[in-house]
């Protein structure tokens, strides 16, 4: 059984150093004549110290205490996840150090994704079948060294179009892509914190298509990426870069049946099914380029991609074309500086990848895969550091996900076999508890602080 951890550690300190008599105001600067005699100076002494000890006289006010010692919270203290339900129209906030029950909320249906903002205050949640995003708010965040901490609420601000799917983040921003009408959505942390959540900015690709859509950002300045619809048909076929203003700055016009996308910094990459687009932003100009390989990537493709705001690697999954006499599967990384690409070790045969998750504190790439094992990876040398038994296996037919989501040195994977939520030490190679939440928790994510250490309690 795990041991109980307090969530909150409150500290009192008390003033030894207060007058038991404070002195009257009245004796303040009064001068004495040395001249007298010692008879009358003892005897108006006397009649001080009486007087100023006289509880009839006035006396002044205590001296301001010193200031209290500080609260101080752990990370993990403040740390929640939100997770929603494969079933259910419904969603659950715990405590990650204690899993007590903190909010229950109401979706419209089933969340088919849920991603949580750069500061770890906001949770996105996607409902492809019910063409709703909501958005809350998880009530834990940070900023320096000073923690806030609220309850957690649903906001009202919603936004429904037609089946929501891709999500990309990148510092502030939140992008989501609508492939029922090709809507391009931008929304911006700031608005959020200032109570005005809106669409800040968007873009309409002419019609329904399945597509992705991100936000780079050099200094501050934003540009905008996306796929534009095919008008032949199917998948897009090129990338396209608009700046704050609205306008194409560049664009690439060569990326056949583009799919996946993700950003981090200055850097985003757009998958084609013969190679990526790379695009990167600096000063206040941003380029577009479309990068094909040889050698043991020959005939690999991005099509899917993940990372995180202040990552040093985009993770991608790499393939070659359909119809391929020799096909293949493998995850590599994108160096976000140079644009370099490094394939991982093959995960073991009959080992499918499931879910995935970038961490760019420990600079770590989580693996979540269908047999029940997460596998954890270095970003820096891609070298394997654990596997970790979390979850009985899915079934290959299951519609249900266990998304796998990552802070400094912890990780959260859903387990809807067991109703668990499942806290694993990314560090330490172990499972650390297990938070029985019922049903079939599927799709989830880790709020609050995004590293490690102690916080002062704000509010």
């Amino acid at each position: 059984m795990e041991p109980e951890l307090p969530l909150y550690d409150f500290r009192s300190a008390m003033n030894p150093h207060a007058p038991v008599c404070p002195p009257s105001p009245r004796f303040h600067h009064r001068r004495f004549d040395l001249r007298r005699s010692t008879a009358f100076l003892l005897a108006s002494v006397s009649l001080i110290v009486l007087a100023a000890c006289s509880d009839d006289g006035p006396t002044a006010a205590p001296g301001p205490d010193p200031d209290p010692e500080p609260t101080l919270i752990s990370a993990e203290e403040l740390q929640r996840i939100v997770v929603t339900d494969a079933n259910e129209p419904m969603g659950r906030v715990v405590s990650l150090a204690e899993g007590a029950a903190l909010h229950e909320f109401d979706l419209v249906g089933p969340a088919s994704y849920v991603a949580v903002s750069h500061s770890g205050r906001y949770a996105v949640l996607q409902q492809r079948a019910s063409d709703r995003v909501h958005f809350l708010d998880g009530g834990s965040w940070t900023e320096g060294d000073k923690a806030h901490l609220h309850d957690a609420k649903l906001l009202d601000f919603v936004v429904d179009a037609p089946l929501p799917t891709h999500f990309s983040g990148n510092e502030g921003w939140m992008s989501t892509f609508f492939d029922g009408n090709g809507l391009a959505a931008w929304f911006h942390e700031e608005d959020f914190f200032a109570g005005s959540p809106r669409i800040a900015f968007e873009i309409e690709t002419g019609g329904p298509h399945h597509s992705g859509s991100s936000a780079v950002i050099s200094g501050d300045r934003s540009f905008f990426v996306v796929a534009p619809r095919n008008p032949e048909g199917g998948l897009p076929h090129a990338v396209h870069v608009y700046d704050e203003s609205g306008q194409r700055v560049a664009e690439v016009d060569n990326c056949p049946g583009m799919h996946g996308n993700a950003a981090s910094g200055t850097t985003t990459v757009f998958g084609c099914r013969d190679g990526m687009v790379l695009i990167q932003a600096q000063g206040s100009s941003v380029t577009a380029e479309k990068h094909e390989w040889d050698g043991e990537l020959a005939e690999l493709g991005l099509r899917n991609a993940w990372a995180a705001s202040g990552a040093s690697v985009i993770l991608g999954m790499f393939l070659t074309p359909p119809g391929h006499d020799a096909p293949q599967r493998r995850l590599g990384t994108v160096d976000v500086r140079t644009g370099a690409v490094h394939l991982l070790p093959s995960l073991p045969q009959g080992v499918l990848d499931h879910s995935w998750a970038v961490e760019p504190r420990r600079d770590r790439i989580l693996v979540m895969t269908t047999q029940g094992a997460l596998y954890v990876y270095s970003a820096a040398t891609r070298e394997l550091v654990h596997t970790i038994e979390v979850t009985p296996a899915l079934s290959g037919d299951s519609p249900r996900a266990h998304q796998v989501s990552g802070v400094e040195g912890i990780a959260a994977v859903a387990s809807p076999t067991t109703g668990e939520v499942v806290i694993v030490d990314t560090d330490a190679g172990e499972v650390l508890r297990r938070i029985g939440v019922g049903g079939a928790p599927s799709r989830l994510g880790i709020l609050g602080p995004r590293s490690q250490g102690m916080y002062e309690v704000w509010d």
